[in-house]
Formats: structure tokens, C-alpha cells, sequence
């Protein structure tokens, strides 16, 4: 009995810690543009897939930035905040798996790891997008 509570609680020390730490999934910022009332506006890659298995683009009004800075230094700043998002959200993935791993929890194991290869696969897509950003600027 002392062994199964202590289990049950080891498994709910994970839960507090994932909903007392907020995680919102990074955003990949892809492009820029002024609407009618001269609001930033930004497209953006969500955690959301469309039925072909692609991230869905979703669009934000930026009022943190005036429309006179330049649409470059905007993107390269968001993705630059959402990059270390990024990597904070990989590292608490791996430590999860980690945790599961240990505990032979192969299900939960199995789901983390998968949303790790997402995640890691967006990584990719960032340091693509910073690459080719070093050549416009």
C-alpha cells in the first residue's frame, strides 16, 4: 500500500509541476504586414495540423510594436524570444521522458517522446529561418 501511494504521488508531483509551469507552445513567426487600420499583424506556425500533416498558419495583431520599425527586426525579435521558448520547452520534454523512462511508464513515454520529435523538428525550422534571415539582413 505505502509503495502504491507513493507512486500515485510521484505521478501528481509531474502534473502540478507541468500546470504550475504554463507551457505555451512556441510560434515560428513567418511574415509581416500592416492591415487597413495600420495594425502589425504577423503570420505564424501553430501547434495546430491541417489534414495533410502540416502546421496550420494562424495570424496575431501585434500591438507591442509601432508600424515603423522594420518588418525584418520585428520577425528576427519574436523569433528570437520564441526560439528560447523553444529550447526551454525541449529540455522540460527531455526530462519528462527522462522521468518516464525510469519509471517504466511506456505510454506516457511513448506520447512525450512523440511530441519531443515535433518539437525538435521545429527546432529545425527555426535555425532554417534564422539562416536564411542572416542572408536578407
Amino acid at each position: 500500500m505505502y509503495y502504491f501511494i507513493v507512486y500515485l504521488l510521484s505521478d501528481c508531483w509531474v502534473v502540478y509541476m507541468i500546470n504550475k509551469n504554463k507551457i505555451f507552445h512556441p510560434k515560428l513567426y513567418t511574415s509581416i504586414y500592416l492591415d487597413d487600420e495600420d495594425r502589425v499583424n504577423a503570420i505564424y506556425l501553430s501547434n495546430i495540423f491541417d489534414s495533410s500533416g502540416q502546421l496550420k498558419e494562424k495570424s496575431i495583431i501585434l500591438d507591442d510594436f509601432d508600424s515603423s520599425s522594420s518588418y525584418e527586426e520585428i520577425l528576427l525579435s519574436l523569433n528570437q524570444i520564441e526560439f528560447k521558448k523553444l529550447k526551454i520547452f525541449i529540455s522540460r520534454q527531455k526530462k519528462t521522458i527522462d522521468l518516464y523512462r525510469m519509471k517504466g511508464r511506456v505510454e506516457q513515454f511513448r506520447i512525450v517522446s512523440d511530441s519531443l520529435d515535433l518539437l525538435l523538428k521545429l527546432d529545425y525550422r527555426f535555425k532554417i529561418w534564422f539562416r536564411d534571415m542572416e542572408s536578407i539582413l
